[in-house]
């Protein structure tokens, strides 16, 4: 089982990872190469979303409580 810290620790590795993919569009467009570099961002991009969505929904799946246990004075949780 993956600890909550290590899980965090993932998560936070994969944020800066979109940031640094972000900042290295901003770097392109600035040069004046955003239209050339477009397709490989995209590339990183895609390839981001296709491990990070499905581990954060792994996340909350694991820390969500059962509905049978919702709590009874709140219709929403």
């Amino acid at each position: 089982m993956t600890t909550l810290a290590a899980r965090s620790r993932r998560q936070h590795n994969q944020h800066k990872q979109l940031f640094a993919v972000i900042g290295e569009l901003q770097a392109a467009i600035a040069k004046g190469r955003g239209q050339k570099q477009m397709h490989l961002i995209l590339e990183k991009l895609i390839a981001y979303t296709e491990t990070h969505f499905p581990a954060g929904e792994a996340y909350m799946r694991d820390r969500s409580r059962p509905r049978t246990t919702r709590s009874s004075t709140c219709s929403w949780c």
